[in-house]
């Protein structure tokens, strides 16, 4: 019917008009032979046009991996300063929980600047300049972004140099928007860039502040637990905490190094011993049912 109404009111280009001839739909038709002719149509077109038809919108791949900066804490960069599960083969993790809750913290915190990093598209905010104006866009843009912004510096863990050079850095990305790293009006660059990683890492802080003000009680109380050599975690990890003070919870992660725990520190420990033991019952055991298969 849909199809049909367009027609009658007026078919320029004769499109709606041959898909109706094509399809060759009476009255009261089933929905089941539209929807059949439909899709025979759909393979049809896709299966024998010379060159595949163009996509309405694209989509971009990104990889979102630990090998990340975080304006939280500058000196951990690299997954294998972050992360305790790659060790032993990735399986490093299962040690002890406070390692597990570590490495889920990370993860949060890393692909929150991931995300942050896609919506800061710049085609988009160039797009958006334009139709909103430059002055007027530049406003908004300075609202949005004013409550949290806060350029890089020591109390990233910063180098002064490292944080001068993510300054410049800063500086050059925003320029095309009309803006400084402090957020003060300058004069419009002509030069789009191919992204801004050092504004989306400004932009994430606050929100990767809160993720870890929400996960560092966990860390610090399967941290106990595991010191203390204790098993029965899983109730209290099921009771509500609350969460750390947000305002001091960039301190208090950069304070907080579970991930750099290493198995090679472990050694002697009655936790260590134990695993090993477990894990060497674990290979006889395969080993006797595999020799007790048929032709083992």
């Amino acid at each position: 019917p849909t199809l049909r109404a367009l027609a009658a009111a007026g078919d320029e280009a004769g499109t709606v008009t041959t898909l109706l001839d094509w399809l060759a739909l009476e009255p009261d038709v089933a929905d089941d032979v539209v929807q059949a002719r439909l899709v025979a149509l759909h393979v049809a077109t896709r299966g024998l046009l010379a060159q595949a038809p163009s996509v309405d919108q694209r989509v971009d791949l990104v990889q979102v991996s630990a090998d990340s900066r975080t304006l939280l804490d500058m000196t951990r960069s690299r997954a294998e300063d972050k992360l305790t599960g790659l060790q032993a083969n990735y399986f490093g993790a299962f040690y002890k929980a406070s390692w597990r809750a570590s490495d889920w913290m990370w993860g949060r915190v890393d692909g929150a600047g991931w995300l942050v990093q896609c919506l800061l598209d710049p085609v988009r905010l160039e797009t958006l300049r334009d139709i909103l104006g430059r002055d007027r866009f530049r406003d908004e843009l300075v609202a949005a972004f004013g409550a949290d912004w806060r350029p890089p510096d020591e109390r990233d863990r910063c180098t002064p140099a490292e944080a001068a050079q993510l300054r410049d850095q800063l500086t050059a990305e925003l320029a095309f928007l009309g803006l400084d790293a402090d957020l003060k009006p300058v004069e419009f660059g002509t030069e789009r860039p191919v992204g801004l990683p050092v504004t989306a890492m400004v932009l994430a802080r606050a929100r990767q502040a809160e993720i870890a003000a929400e996960e560092l009680p966990v860390v610090t109380l399967t941290s106990r637990y595991d010191a203390d050599d204790r098993r029965d975690i899983g109730e209290a990890l099921a009771k509500e905490r609350p969460p750390a003070d947000v305002g001091g919870a960039q301190a208090r992660f950069q304070a907080c190094r579970v991930s750099a725990e290493k198995l090679a520190g472990e050694q002697g420990t009655a936790r260590l011993t134990r695993t090993l033991v477990s894990l060497g019952a674990a290979t006889v055991n395969a080993g006797t049912v595999a020799f007790r298969l048929p032709g083992g």
